[in-house]
C-alpha cells in the first residue's frame, strides 16, 4: 500500500472537523474565527444550552486593560457583537467606609452584558454568530480525552467565588464598587443597575466558609449607602479559576483556552475579554499554523503576570491599599488611562510577578467545580 503524499495528508487534515470542547465565550470565539477561515468546526457542549453556568444578572466585559476597544477587537477578529450591551462611563468607588469617589470616562470602561441562552444575551449572540459562520454546535455532547483540538471547558478548579443577587429596582443606572476586606476578603463588593435591573454581590479569594455571612454584610452595606432592597431577588454563587502555566498545548496538538487555560484577570476577575482573546488565538494557531504558546505568551502572559503582581499588592499591602489606589486614580485625572498603566506589562512588574508566581502556584485550592451543580451554585 502506498503512503499518501504530504499534500494529500494536509488536505485530509484540513477536510476533517476541528472539534472544540465547550460553548463558552472562548470556545465560540474560536469556532467563529475558524469557520470564517473556511474550516469545518464542531463545538461540543456537555450542557443542554449555552450559558447554563449562569443564572441572571449583569456582568462586565472589561474595556480598560487595553487601548483597543474590546468591540473593535472582536470586529477585527471577525466576531460580530450581536448581543445586548450597555457602555459604562460612570463608576463610584468606596475604600472601606471612607469617602466615596466618582469617576467619569468618555471612553467606556467596559460594557454591561447579560449571560445566557436568551436572545440578546452574550452567550446566545456568540452561538448565533458561530452557527451563521458555519460551525456545528452539539449540546449534551462531551468529548473524551484526545478528541478535542481546543478545550475551553471552564474552570478546572476553584480559587475564587462570588455570591450575588439579581432584582428589580426603581433606582437609576449606576455602578458602585466597594473595596473593603470586611465585606470581600481579597476581592470587592459591587452594585450594578441598568434600566431597572440590579445585580448586587461580592467576589472573594479567601474566607470561603463565611461566604453567606459576607454576602449578608454586603447586602446591609448597600442598603445603607444606596438604599437598595434586594428582597425576592434571585441568588447565585459564581466560581473562577486563576493559574499560570508554562505551556497550554498537549498531546495531539490539544489547546487550552479560556478559564480552562487559566486566563483571567488575577486582580478583579474580569475574564471574558481574556476568554474571547484566547479563543481567537487558538483559532489563529490552527488556521494559520502558528504556535499557540507563542501567540498567547506574546499577547496575554504579560498582562496576566502584572495582574498577579497587582493581586499580591492588593492582598498583602494592608487595608490602606484600596484608598491609595483610588487616590492615585483621582490624581491621574483619567481612570481608564490609570488602569491601562496599572495593567501595563512593565519590566519591573514582570520581575516581581515572577518572584511571587511560585507562592501563587502553591496556594491551596480548597474547592473543586464538582462541588457546584450545573447552574454554578453550591
Amino acid at each position: 500500500m502506498s503512503l499518501p503524499k504530504p499534500d494529500a495528508e494536509h488536505d485530509a487534515v484540513m477536510a476533517g472537523p476541528v472539534r472544540i470542547a465547550g460553548a463558552g465565550p472562548a470556545g465560540l470565539a474560536a469556532a467563529i474565527v475558524l469557520a470564517r477561515a473556511g474550516r469545518r468546526v464542531e463545538v461540543h457542549e456537555q450542557r443542554d444550552r449555552v450559558g447554563a453556568r449562569w443564572k441572571r444578572g449583569l456582568q462586565i466585559l472589561e474595556n480598560f486593560s487595553e487601548k483597543e476597544d474590546i468591540l473593535d477587537f472582536m470586529k477585527r477578529s471577525g466576531i460580530e457583537a450581536s448581543f445586548w450591551r450597555s457602555p459604562i462611563h460612570e463608576i463610584t468607588l468606596w475604600a472601606g467606609r471612607g469617602k466615596k469617589h466618582h469617576f467619569h470616562s468618555d471612553v467606556p470602561l467596559g460594557y454591561f452584558v447579560r449571560r445566557g441562552a436568551q436572545p440578546g444575551e452574550l452567550d446566545r449572540g456568540l452561538l448565533d454568530a458561530a452557527v451563521a459562520a458555519g460551525a456545528e454546535v452539539r449540546f449534551g455532547s462531551r468529548l473524551g480525552t484526545g478528541e478535542a483540538r481546543v478545550r475551553a471547558t471552564g474552570p478546572r478548579r476553584v480559587n475564587g467565588i462570588g455570591k450575588e443577587v439579581t432584582f428589580k429596582t426603581p433606582l437609576s443606572d449606576r455602578m458602585t464598587v466597594i473595596l473593603d476586606p470586611e465585606l470581600a476578603p481579597g476581592g470587592y463588593a459591587y452594585l450594578f443597575i441598568v434600566d431597572g435591573e440590579a445585580t448586587m454581590g461580592m467576589a472573594i479569594l479567601s474566607g470561603y466558609a463565611q461566604v453567606d455571612e459576607l454576602y449578608q454584610r454586603t447586602a446591609a452595606r448597600f442598603r445603607e449607602i444606596e438604599g437598595v432592597d434586594p428582597s425576592g431577588g434571585e441568588e447565585a454563587v459564581l466560581v473562577a479559576n486563576y493559574f499560570l502555566k508554562d505551556g497550554l498545548t498537549g498531546p495531539g496538538g490539544v489547546i487550552w483556552a479560556g478559564e480552562a487555560g487559566g486566563f483571567q484577570d488575577y486582580l478583579f476577575g474580569f475574564g471574558m475579554r481574556y476568554a474571547i482573546t484566547s479563543g481567537v488565538l487558538a483559532a489563529r494557531s490552527i488556521s494559520e499554523d502558528l504556535e499557540y504558546n507563542t501567540l498567547w505568551k506574546q499577547t496575554l502572559l504579560g498582562k496576566q503576570k502584572v495582574s498577579l503582581w497587582n493581586r499580591f499588592l492588593y492582598e498583602k499591602g494592608g487595608p490602606w491599599v484600596p484608598g491609595l489606589l483610588i487616590g492615585m486614580a483621582r490624581r491621574s485625572g483619567n481612570l481608564r488611562d490609570f488602569l491601562q498603566k496599572f495593567y501595563a506589562p512593565a519590566g519591573w512588574r514582570l520581575l516581581l510577578a515572577d518572584a511571587i508566581a511560585g507562592s501563587w502556584k502553591s496556594r491551596k485550592l480548597i474547592l473543586n467545580p464538582k462541588d457546584f451543580n450545573g447552574d454554578g451554585n453550591i
